[in-house]
C-alpha cells in the first residue's frame, strides 16, 4: 500500500506560516504524511523558516511524518 502524501507551501506572511497548521490537521485526519515546501531563490535562507514550520507541526501533531523541502525556482529566458 502506498502512503498518502500532502504538500503545503510556507513563506513569510502570517497566513503562509499558519498554512502548515491546517494542512497538518487535515493530513492527520486522512492518515497521510506531510511535505512542507519553501520556494526561495536563496536556498540557504530557507532553513529558519522550514525549521520553525516543522517544529510547530511536530508540536501540534506528534507522530505525523513531516518532511521539509526547499525549492529554488528556475528562471526561464525567452529567446
Amino acid at each position: 500500500m502506498t502512503m498518502r502524501q500532502a504538500t503545503v507551501g510556507v513563506g513569510g506572511p502570517l497566513v503562509a506560516v499558519r498554512a502548515p497548521d491546517r494542512a497538518a490537521e487535515q493530513t492527520v485526519l486522512h492518515g497521510a504524511a506531510l511535505d512542507i515546501v519553501y520556494a526561495v531563490p536563496d536556498v540557504d535562507a530557507a532553513g529558519p523558516v522550514l525549521t520553525t514550520s516543522v517544529s510547530r507541526v511536530r508540536r501540534r501533531c506528534p507522530g505525523l511524518p513531516v518532511t521539509a523541502l526547499t525549492v529554488s525556482p528556475r528562471r526561464h529566458e525567452v529567446p
